[in-house]
């Protein structure tokens, strides 16, 4: 059950405010380097927000109406729907009233076309708790120009650097 309870918190922390360089996919299929994809890292980083804001109705509206999946840390954590997501921020901010992201790091953005990728770890501080390094690896699909949370799988790697 604990592991449920820290699930929510993968979907915001997939919003970190992504920064440094990214390898995008180019529309010719071709890989490009850059400083960042503008697009996506707003959606993250409005997600992030969000989340941190215990704005669920935010966060929900910024997932994919046509489906989405979020994996967290525990086999049994595992959400595809709008109540699923309300619940899981409501046990977050239940047992922790706050939560700090460090700065990501290993970031790797790949996007073509309608679908986008996000890969990175992040350090992550609950209120009363140690700081855990969780890594990510986020979905996105563009819908009407914006780009939505699709699926989102989060684990804490066993060992820091």
């Amino acid at each position: 059950m604990s592991n449920l309870r820290t699930f929510s918190i993968a979907i915001a922390l997939a919003a970190s405010g992504l920064s440094g360089c990214a390898i995008v996919i180019a529309a010719d299929g071709h890989s490009v380097n850059q400083a960042r994809s503008p697009s996506v890292n707003e959606a993250v980083d409005n997600l992030l927000g969000a989340y941190s804001a215990n704005d669920a109705d935010k966060v929900v509206g910024m997932l994919d109406r046509g489906g989405f999946v979020l994996f967290g840390n525990d086999v049994a954590a595992k959400v595809s729907s709008e109540a699923g997501v309300r619940q899981l921020m409501s046990q977050d901010f239940a047992l922790w009233k706050k939560a700090a992201v460090g700065p990501v790091q290993d970031l790797d953005i790949r996007q073509k076309g309608e679908l986008a990728t996000a890969y990175f770890h992040v350090p992550v501080t609950a209120e009363g708790k140690p700081t855990a390094m969780v890594r990510f690896a986020t979905t996105w699909r563009r819908v009407d120009g914006k780009w939505r949370l699709t699926q989102s799988a989060n684990t804490v790697p066993t060992a820091l650097r």
